[in-house]
C-alpha cells in the first residue's frame, strides 16, 4: 500500500521520517539532502531510479517533483533542508562558468563517510538538547559543505548537486514561489515573465509534465494538507487554495480524492502526517 505525504519545511531544519515498508510517495517543497542508512532503498524521481547498494548513502533531492521511496523494510531517513544550495555550492565547492561540465542525471548518491556520520550525529545531539537553532544549523550547514569539499572530488559533487546546477533551476524557483498565488496556467506564465508558448516549452523540459497537470497535482496536495493539518473553516480553505467557491472545492475534492472535504477532515486523526 502506498502512503502519500506533502513535506512543508521551515528554514534550517532537520527532520527524521519513519517510512513504512512498501511505497511512500512524497512531495518536497524545498531542496533537501536525504541521509539513508539502509541497503535496498529505491528512489524514483522524474523518470529516474536509484537504489542504495552500500547501505549508508546521501542523496540530494530537488524541490517541486513527486519522489517515490520504495522500501524493503521499515526505514528511518533524515532530511536536512538547504535554504540556498546553489549559493552554498558556489561558495564552498566550486565556481560555475560556461565551461563547467554539467551532468544530465538528477539522482546521484554519495557514501556516508565517517566525518559525515559524525556531522549528522552532532546535529542529532544538538536537536536532542533543543539547541539546534536556525543560526546554529546555518553554521553546521556551512560545516557540511566544507566537509564535502574535503572528502569528495569536485566532479562528484557537481553530479550530486546536479538539479540546482542544470539550466532551468531559477525558472523552477519562480514557479514554486508563485503557484500558490495563481488560479490558471496563464497567470503562472505571467509570473515568470515568459510568453505562454515559451512558458509551456520550458515547463515541460524542467518538470517533465504539462503546467496544467502539475498545477492540478499541486492543488490536490495543498488542499489535502490544509484539510488534514488545520481547523480553518472550509470556505477559508477554498479561498486560500484558489477555488472560486466552496461548491467548486467540493466538486474538486470528490473528483480527485473520492470524497468530500468534510470527510477528509474527519479522518485526519487516522493519518500520520510528516512535516518539516
Amino acid at each position: 500500500m502506498m502512503s502519500s505525504d506533502v513535506f512543508p519545511v521551515q528554514p534550517y531544519e532537520l527532520k527524521k521520517v519513519e517510512f513504512k515498508k512498501g511505497e511512500n510517495l512524497i512531495c518536497i517543497e524545498k531542496p533537501l539532502i536525504a541521509f539513508i542508512q539502509k541497503k535496498g532503498v529505491g528512489i524514483s524521481l522524474k523518470r529516474e531510479f536509484l537504489k542504495t547498494t552500500k547501505g549508508e548513502e546521501m542523496i540530494f533531492l530537488p524541490p517541486g517533483f513527486p519522489c517515490l521511496f520504495s522500501l524493503e523494510s521499515d526505514t528511518e531517513v533524515y532530511f536536512l533542508y538547504l535554504s540556498d544550495p546553489l549559493r552554498l555550492y558556489i561558495k564552498y565547492i566550486a565556481f560555475l562558468s560556461e565551461k563547467t561540465p554539467l551532468p544530465k542525471k538528477l539522482l546521484v548518491s554519495l557514501p556516508l563517510l565517517e566525518p559525515i556520520h559524525e556531522f549528522l550525529s552532532s546535529l542529532l545531539e544538538y536537536q536532542k538538547e533543543n539547541l539546534l537553532s536556525p543560526i546554529l544549523l546555518e553554521i553546521k550547514t556551512a560545516e557540511l559543505f566544507t566537509l564535502l569539499k574535503l572528502l569528495f572530488p569536485a566532479s562528484h559533487l557537481t553530479h550530486f548537486f546536479a538539479p540546482v546546477l542544470l539550466p532551468g533551476y531559477s525558472f523552477m524557483l519562480k514557479v514554486l514561489s508563485a503557484y500558490k498565488k495563481v488560479k490558471s496556467v496563464e497567470e503562472l506564465a505571467q509570473k515568470t515573465a515568459l510568453s505562454l508558448s515559451g512558458f509551456h516549452r520550458l515547463f515541460q523540459k524542467v518538470f517533465g509534465t504539462t503546467p496544467y497537470k502539475w498545477l492540478i497535482q499541486k492543488r490536490i496536495q495543498l488542499l489535502f494538507e490544509e484539510l488534514t493539518t488545520s481547523d480553518k473553516p472550509l470556505k477559508q480553505v477554498a479561498f486560500e487554495c484558489g477555488f472560486s467557491s466552496l461548491s467548486q472545492m467540493i466538486r474538486f475534492c470528490k473528483k480527485h480524492h473520492g470524497t468530500t472535504p468534510g470527510e477528509i477532515r474527519k479522518r485526519k486523526e487516522e493519518k500520520k502526517w510528516n512535516t518539516f
